[in-house]
């Protein structure tokens, strides 16, 4: 009810707003929370052709076997929008809680293959080179777990960062990671700057282009390439190259 989520967002802050139930609430109203810039569109938005179909009733089964609706799963996922499309046609939307169709919503990391699409843009207008070091655009990189990794393999998540993608830990790289983001609140041992601080303080503990290892600092460190060698904001240049 509205009455819920009005108590969802008095209780919601920096400590809880990724876990349930305060996420309901936080991740369609972030920039409350934690920083945000709007994505312009260079030109206008076209409508989607429609071509609504019955999805409620579909039956999906789980890796345990356990068979329920489509509408259930949607239910037990605590979902808060969907859109089918196919063919070019939308054929469901719908909307859950307090959301609509208006409402901007958390991308999570979606944003790493928007921030690669604009790579894939400058790479093709000659405006980065993806066999070039990163120290090559950004010099203060000779210095850090970054140095002598090419473009390409920042693209790839093949650096090899003395960094554990671990959600769940309490301490460490990933916390400092957090706080360096705005993420989490800081901590009394949390160390000074931002973003670029903490990429900067990355350390190398084996080669550069070995296996893929899901690592977020990567697109961070991609974002502030693009920034680089276009000297605009990463929001701004998406608007232009892709929105």
């Amino acid at each position: 009810t509205q009455a819920d989520f009005d108590a969802l967002r008095r209780q919601t802050d920096l400590s809880n707003w990724r876990t349930p139930p305060y996420n309901r609430w936080a991740y369609h109203n972030v920039r409350q929370i934690v920083p945000t810039a709007p994505i312009y569109a260079a030109g206008p938005a076209v409508a989607l052709p429609r071509r609504p179909r019955a999805l409620s009733d579909i039956a999906c089964s789980d890796r345990n076997g356990v068979t329920r609706t489509f509408n259930d799963v949607l239910d037990r996922s605590y979902t808060d929008a969907l859109l089918v499309m196919h063919q070019g046609e939308i054929v469901a939307e719908h909307y859950f809680g307090t959301m609509q169709a208006r409402d901007p919503h958390i991308t999570m990391s979606v944003s790493k293959s928007m921030t690669a699409a604009a790579a894939g843009i400058c790479i093709d207008k000659g405006l980065l080179d993806p066999d070039a070091v990163v120290e090559t655009y950004i010099p203060e990189l000779a210095g850090s777990g970054f140095a002598g990794a090419t473009l390409q393999q920042v693209l790839d998540m093949r650096v090899g960062l003395a960094f554990v993608e671990d959600y769940y830990v309490s301490d460490g790289v990933m916390i400092e990671y957090r706080e360096a983001t705005g993420w989490n609140p800081p901590s009394r041992n949390a160390l000074p700057g931002g973003l670029h601080d903490f990429l900067l303080r990355l350390k190398q503990d084996r080669e550069h282009g070995g296996s893929f290892q899901y690592t977020s600092p990567c697109s961070d460190l991609l974002g502030w390439l693009l920034e680089t060698v276009t000297g605009k904001p990463l929001a701004t240049l998406f608007g232009e190259l892709v929105w």
